[in-house]
């Protein structure tokens, strides 16, 4: 084994030989050095033994505790394997800059007459705020490609610069606010440099300005800016991360413009997703063309492609002629690369293409990328695969490669079901659904009937009906037909409506289009993937922590926001939104009989049926848990299962109107008597009742017990302790119909703080 052998697994590229990771994104052990390219948090980890620049080496301290053993290599000098902290292998190791932030750097490997080059996130074109990116000519070079299709061509730094700045003036000529959103380390900075020389009086977010500062500190000079005040930040630029929350900026502020600053502004509806006003292409990554010229500048023999759109880059240089490969996807290879002397990973090998003799025909022609029929092909792939590590990698490799507006929908659809693109529920049920697939078919309701009972499956028996006509599939369905239709499905006001829509849907539809589309409407699409799988193949497509992806799904309540999230590496950014309810965690049983509101949450069945003798309570199922959310005027309860139960405990929203602050309660909903908690048939009453009734708050009185609060004017409080998190519900004052749950009770704590 030779030092420029390597492995690729777990998302990071291993290279045996020196025994040495590059970027990993976990935590690494004492025998293994890592090679930090840069200081995102998505390639740092609590490493104990890490080679990286002196910049980086800076920034790490600010962004990441503990101890470590640090080999600070300096840019552009060589060293012995020995020399960098890697044993005794023949082997020089230099640093190069990647021009992607501040100390980002690339790793050149020489060994044997052979040579490497590994770079993590780069940026080719010259930036303001970061070393400029300093290639070299390499054998082997493994690089990301975040951005690698065509239609990521940004346009020159100086306009984008002179649009963002005119944004800035426009808002502050009309008394709003500008905020400028970009990740606090590396964008932040890049933002600051380009709006010296505007005269704009400029504030920074307390993440920005913190990491602003280490800039200054290794010799880098921004325009005068201060730490922001939101409530003195009238006529200056607000410099602020995503992660702030773009409600709580808004609500702070008052009027403001935002603006995203992202390479996926190229994205048609990126500012709808961040909730900004404008999106402006300024980015840290390459754009496609200068991944090309990337390329073209190392000459190597062979490239192997990470993140982004590795597999459609790594196709394109092979059209190139260059041999090519995608480390980080599966994918259809026209070139082998034997000779190369690269280990291919195990983990890797079932997504490989098996060899098929030349006179076999595909039995369908894989659809293109923006079509809906590629995501029903791939749901039949991974149907027919047997193994559920399988199934995530297949799932994970397809996520990579769907376009990015249309990520979220799909992943929302793989996970169980239809949701807008706003994570409103679809509606449309089997008897809509059969009157649509009579009259695409044009077959009577009989003919139906006996077709399903043939298939004892609707979206097998449309899928039968629908696949021979020859006129479909005219006008394929888009990923967007698709998404327009569930939203116009939501939005339809009669079961007519509802009809129509899904019969001029199916009948653009094939057989495995039909098939799929029938059954993610229905819920049933059943691929063998429940939503934990899908949550690990999301982290796998995009190189996260599949605990990361599940927090953000647990905040956003949408895995396809999350996954977008993950694509774009902004995780830490997700937060909950109001309106938009996020899964309940159980609570636990109290320790002592004195801790619950009406008496014990006992621990066992004497305990229990003491309690229930002395009508203190009854067992905790005679209770629902309830989430509160209110903004302003408006007021929604939902279920544990996430369903909207306002309209049968009207008396509980009208009280929460009375507030005074915007909240998301976590609590439980009690039906009461005289004092005591009654059972569950008194609450079954109210929630059966499909009409609003006077008389029910007389008849079965609520209380809404609190224990936890989750969100309050514009803040997600997942994050923060449950003392603090207790001590905020205290200060609400809550008055009947609302009663406080004991403060150190532990059944009533419902989620631990998020790391």
């Amino acid at each position: 084994m030779t030092a420029l052998d390597f492995h690729f697994e777990g998302g990071a590229v291993y290279l045996p030989g020196l025994r040495l990771w590059l970027d990993a994104h976990r935590a690494m052990g004492p025998a293994d050095a890592v090679f930090v390219s840069h200081a995102h948090s998505d390639h740092t980890a609590a490493h104990a033994r890490v080679l990286f620049s002196p910049p980086t080496q800076k920034l790490m301290r600010a962004r990441v505790g503990g101890e470590r053993a640090e080999h600070v290599l300096e840019f552009g000098r060589s060293y012995t394997a020995k020399e960098a902290g890697l044993g005794d292998l023949d082997a020089r190791i230099t640093l190069l800059p990647a021009g992607h932030i501040l100390g980002s750097a690339m790793i050149h490997i020489e060994s044997g007459g052979a040579s490497l080059l590994y770079t993590g996130d780069f940026k080719l074109r010259a930036g303001l705020s970061a070393e400029p990116c300093a290639p070299r000519a390499a054998d082997l070079l493994i690089m990301e490609t975040t951005y690698g299709r065509p239609a990521y061509a940004f346009p020159p730094t100086a306009e984008i610069l002179e649009r963002i700045i005119r944004f800035c003036v426009e808002a502050l000529d009309h008394d709003e606010t500008p905020v400028l959103l970009g990740y606090s380390l590396g964008k932040a900075q890049e933002i600051l440099s380009g709006l010296a020389g505007a005269g704009l009086p400029i504030a920074l977010g307390e993440p920005v300005a913190k990491l602003t500062a280490v800039y200054e500190a290794l010799g880098r000079s921004f325009p005068p800016h201060e730490v922001l005040d939101l409530e003195r930040a009238g006529g200056k630029v607000v410099l602020a991360p995503p992660g702030m929350g773009v409600s709580r900026l808004r609500r702070h502020l008052g009027a403001c413009r935002i603006a995203v600053l992202t390479g996926w502004a190229v994205d048609p509806g990126c500012r709808f997703r961040y909730q900004a006003d404008a999106a402006f292409p300024l980015s840290d990554h390459a754009d496609f063309p200068d991944l090309v010229a990337f390329v073209q500048k190392v000459r190597p023999r062979s490239v192997f492609t990470l993140h982004g759109f590795a597999a459609d880059f790594a196709a394109h240089l092979r059209a190139l002629g260059f041999a090519a490969r995608a480390l980080s996807e599966a994918e259809q290879l026209e070139l082998g690369l034997s000779g190369t002397g690269i280990v291919v990973p195990a983990s890797l090998a079932p997504l490989l293409p098996k060899a098929e003799p030349r006179t076999s025909a595909p039995a369908c022609e894989p659809a293109p990328p923006e079509r809906f029929a590629a995501f029903a092909q791939a749901c039949e792939a991974i149907r027919n695969t047997r193994a559920k590590t399988e199934k995530t990698r297949r799932l994970a490799a397809f996520l990579a490669r769907v376009p990015p507006d249309a990520l979220a929908a799909v992943t929302s659809w793989a996970s169980g079901g239809p949701l807008t693109a706003t994570g409103r529920p679809v509606s449309a049920g089997g008897a809509i659904l059969r009157q649509a697939i009579v009259r695409a078919a044009g077959i009577s309701d009989a003919d139906f009937r006996a077709w399903h009972l043939r298939h004892d499956d609707i979206g097998d028996a449309a899928a039968a009906l629908l696949d021979p006509r020859s006129d479909a599939g005219a006008t394929p369905m888009t990923w967007t037909d698709v998404a327009t239709l569930w939203h116009d499905l939501a939005e339809a006001s009669n079961t007519l409506e509802k009809v129509d829509l899904l019969t001029r849907a199916l009948a653009r539809c094939r057989g495995d289009e039909v098939r799929c589309l029938t059954k993610i409407l229905t819920g049933t699409l059943r691929i063998g993937l429940h939503q934990g799988l899908v949550e690990e193949a999301v982290a796998l497509a995009f190189d996260a922590e599949p605990a990361a992806v599940r927090e953000a799904h647990q905040l956003t309540g949408h895995l396809g926001e999350a996954a977008a999230l993950a694509r774009d590496r902004q995780l830490t950014a997700a937060d909950l939104v109001p309106f938009r309810p996020v899964k309940l965690m159980l609570a636990s049983p109290t320790p002592t009989p004195a801790a619950s509101v009406f008496g014990t949450r006992p621990e066992s069945q004497t305990a229990m049926a003491e309690s229930a003798a002395e009508g203190r309570m009854e067992d905790p199922h005679e209770r629902i848990r309830c989430q509160l959310h209110r903004v302003g005027s408006r007021v929604a309860l939902f279920s544990r299962d996430l369903k909207d139960i306002t309209e049968a405990f009207p008396e509980i929203a009208e009280a929460a109107r009375r507030l005074t602050r915007d909240v998301i309660l976590d609590g439980e909903l009690v039906a009461m008597e005289r004092g005591r908690a009654r059972p569950f048939g008194h609450l079954q009453r109210r929630l059966e009742r499909r009409e609003p009734d006077l008389f029910v708050p007389a008849d079965v009185p609520v209380m809404l017990v609190a224990f936890d609060l989750l969100w309050q004017s514009g803040t997600g409080l997942l994050r923060r302790p449950p003392s603090e998190r207790r001590a905020l519900l205290e200060s609400l004052g809550l008055e009947l119909p609302f009663h406080l749950a004991p403060d150190g009770q532990a059944g009533w704590a419902s989620f631990a703080p998020m790391a």
